[in-house]
């Protein structure tokens, strides 16, 4: 389907809305659906079509009143260019939420706003925009923090981990610094700040209790060479205190693009990350490791066959850093994750499909 036809069809969906006689629990599914498509598309036309459907619901509803005019601020465009953005509109809207509404909105007026957020954070070349994106959904996790029990923040704690998490997650490995900056910034925050999702407390360690000199998110990225080494070096100190999940998810997405240098400054950070991925590893189980093994040997293959001799060089590096970890349990080294082989059969089988998978 064409990006024409799609936006025809949206805009098909605004004109219906207007006038359908339905509840609000009625409207509420194609809500949540059309608040993705701020995320999906960054077509002019399909965002535009979009705003109409959120502006044809508050005429129907009261409850979509204060959202519907925000997210057509937030994804305005020109009147009088193509194609370019009203960033006045655009920024006076990010203004509206983070400085004045975010804690009197209801999950549902979040959940357009939280969209149109994941999609200017990505933004490279807009730093207004991309932190004014990172600092809403900051204020989501405010926002959450402002409930006074813990079943009233249920809701905002599901759609944290289901939607605003899981792309944070994913923001985490973006290969543009400035980017994952923003999602660094947002990850943070979540780990010291939200106080009803505990998910994330084992990572509290290495805010070193607000200590901007020693905390690894600040320093993981910092312009000065040296504290991102010591933060990756501290963060390897910690091994023992964090979660499988937290080092698989989060931690190594954060780190990992450090042990691909093309620059001979990063050189100690590459063999700082390579060492601090091996002791991560022993802490992690094994099918975590198993997916983490197995996804190093595809990019060292890649490498190989694509003649990309330096990533070459690191991927083995990293495949030689987890056998280490591999030695260390099957020695009896590090104590083994609960889902260890308990036969030595089934050990040897992944030892052999690896090599040859290597080979092969």
């Amino acid at each position: 389907m064409s990006i024409k036809v799609k936006a025809d069809v949206i805009k098909i969906i605004a004109a219906v809305v207007r006038d359908y006689d339905c509840s609000l629990s009625d409207i509420l599914p194609l809500y949540k659906s059309v608040s993705k498509l701020y995320q999906v598309y960054s077509e002019r036309n399909i965002r535009t079509e979009v705003s109409k459907v959120f502006l044809s619901l508050a005429e129907r509803f009261e409850e979509f009143a204060k959202v519907a005019p925000i997210v057509d601020d937030l994804n305005a465009y020109s009147k009088k260019r193509i194609q370019e953005p009203d960033f006045e509109r655009r920024l006076s809207a990010f203004s509206l939420v983070n400085r004045q509404e975010y804690p009197n909105l209801t999950l549902v007026e979040w959940m357009p706003i939280i969209y149109s957020a994941l999609y200017f954070i990505n933004d490279e070349n807009d730093q207004s925009m991309r932190s004014s994106a990172s600092y809403t959904l900051i204020r989501y996790v405010d926002c959450l923090n402002s409930k006074h029990t813990e079943q009233s923040a249920a809701e905002y704690v599901e759609f944290l981990k289901l939607v605003v998490l899981d792309n944070v997650r994913l923001g985490l490995r973006k290969k543009n610094e400035l980017v994952q900056n923003e999602y660094i910034s947002v990850f943070s925050h979540i780990v010291e700040s939200a106080k009803y999702f505990h998910d994330l407390d084992d990572l509290k360690v290495l805010l070193y209790n607000g200590n901007e000199e020693a905390d690894f998110f600040k320093n993981v990225n910092h312009p000065q060479v040296h504290r991102r080494q010591r933060a990756i070096k501290r963060l390897s100190e910690h091994g023992s205190e964090l979660s499988g999940a937290s080092i698989s998810r989060y931690l190594l997405p954060m780190i990992e693009h450090y042990a691909f240098w093309t620059e001979e400054k990063l050189r100690n950070v590459a063999h700082e990350t390579v060492n601090t991925i091996s002791i991560l590893m022993v802490h992690c189980t094994w099918n975590q490791y198993k997916a983490i093994f197995i996804r190093y040997i595809q990019i060292m293959n890649s490498a190989k066959a694509k003649g990309r001799d330096e990533q070459l060089r690191d991927a083995v590096l990293l495949v030689v850093a987890l056998s280490t970890s591999l030695h260390q349990w099957a020695s009896s080294a590090a104590e083994k994750p609960k889902d260890f082989p308990k036969q030595a059969e089934k050990l040897d089988e992944f030892v052999f499909n690896f090599i040859d998978y290597v080979l092969y």
